[in-house]
């Protein structure tokens, strides 16, 4: 085994992609200025999750010592050891329209659909929350922070009945929430950013949460920064700056 993987073609090994996906994983190679003959996309399955594994897939720009690399067409895919034995045989597809979006809802058989989702307040998430939610063999997992009212937050306070574009809808697919996973600063890493603006600023906004943890981190920076004005804006209020 080489320090950069293992070409394991000639096993009979495969992790197939569609054109499309091979067409999607070199324009984000690029976007990222990484190279193709070194990077590659990494097909994960770890233990843990809804069903008892979680699936990703990672540009990363060259393989682990002992990763199995499969070429696919242009792209080369690094899977692990253990990933590799429930992978050999799966195909990768990149779907874009909302036509094929919404042909999803139609296969048969197990399937995983991945789908960015607003706090599921809108665009495509809804019509896949339509035709799953009511199936208890489904399994609906949501990542990241729900706001207050939003229909992702009445899902992982486990509504019986939600409102699916105005329809209430009987809840049967089981929920199941991923915490940690939101890309967005916390309480901590936000103080520190106002305390990195130099020269500090003469007043904040505080303007994206809900008021009780607004307010709360309001009290923060004013704790911090004497002097400062910081306002959390009230709805239809008016600030000139």
């Amino acid at each position: 085994m080489s320090s950069v993987g293992q070409e394991t073609q000639a096993s009979g090994i495969q992790v197939n992609l569609t054109p499309r996906a091979v067409e999607e994983v070199l324009k984000f190679m690029g976007a990222e200025k990484v190279q193709p003959d070194r990077a590659g996309l990494r097909v994960s399955v770890l233990p843990g999750g809804c069903s008892g594994f979680k699936y990703s897939l990672n540009i990363e720009e060259q393989p682990l010592d002992d990763d199995h690399i499969l070429p696919v067409d242009r792209v080369r895919v690094f899977v692990d050891g253990f990933s590799l034995q429930y992978l050999n045989g799966v195909t990768i597809d990149y779907v874009s329209s909302m036509q094929e979006s919404i042909k999803l809802n139609a296969m048969k058989g197990p399937c995983m659909i991945i789908a960015a989702s607003g706090m599921c307040e809108g665009g495509r998430i809804l019509h896949h929350l339509k035709h799953a939610i009511q199936d208890e063999a489904n399994i609906i997992a949501i990542a990241g922070f729900q706001a207050e009212h939003t229909l992702g937050r009445k899902l992982v306070e486990g509504w019986d009945t939600v409102p699916i574009y105005g329809v209430p809808t009987p809840r049967r697919a089981r929920i199941v929430r991923f915490n940690g996973l939101s890309a967005h600063a916390d309480r901590n890493d936000l103080l520190a950013y106002v305390r990195a603006i130099k020269p500090a600023p003469a007043t904040v906004f505080v303007v994206h949460g809900e008021e009780k943890q607004s307010l709360s981190l309001a009290a923060a920076i004013r704790a911090e920064h004497a002097g400062m004005e910081v306002i959390v804006p009230e709805p239809d209020s008016t600030h000139e700056i």
